[in-house]
């Protein structure tokens, strides 16, 4: 029986990019000049001033964050893991980029798994590839999906 197609996904808040705290904090601050807006416009021209750059650095950082799609990144277990011992499971991330990577790499596995953490930073070189592991210790009979369940990845490019 063929598989069924998957509607499109439709856009959500959550697959917006999310504003970095630096960017937060120059838009804030742009706040101070426009609240004396009223003493000068002098005030109100330097918020203006700060608001254009903050957009002007958000766009530019948006251009130069890679997109998670031409990442490749890779889960590497043994297909069946052993129940109540550690089992070791790696993340592989090539960098086809010329620039290097720095990475926050979310690996789902299920609930039932015990693993010794969930967040793994990752900085990885131009055009090569970088890989890190952590422990799974499964605690009923379960495989870890080798593709099926995501792999989340922050990229901090501007740092």
């Amino acid at each position: 029986m063929p598989a069924r197609a998957r509607a499109p996904r439709r856009p959500t808040l959550s697959r917006l990019p999310l504003p970095r705290p630096r960017l937060l904090a120059l838009v804030l601050a742009a706040a101070v000049p426009l609240a004396l807006g009223g003493i000068s416009d002098a005030f109100l021209a330097l918020g203006a001033l700060v608001i254009a750059v903050a957009v002007l650095l958000a766009i530019v950082d948006h251009r130069a964050t890679p997109a998670p799609a031409r990442i490749a990144v890779e889960r590497v277990a043994d297909p069946q893991l052993s129940i109540g011992v550690s089992n070791r499971v790696t993340l592989r991330v090539t960098n086809p980029f010329a620039r290097p990577l720095r990475l926050l790499l979310v690996d789902s596995v299920p609930v039932s798994f015990d693993v010794d953490r969930r967040r793994s930073p990752l900085t990885v070189a131009p055009r090569e590839r970088g890989e890190i592991a952590y422990a799974a210790r499964p605690h009923h009979p379960r495989r870890l999906p080798r593709t099926s369940t995501p792999i989340s990845m922050r990229s901090d490019a501007t740092r």
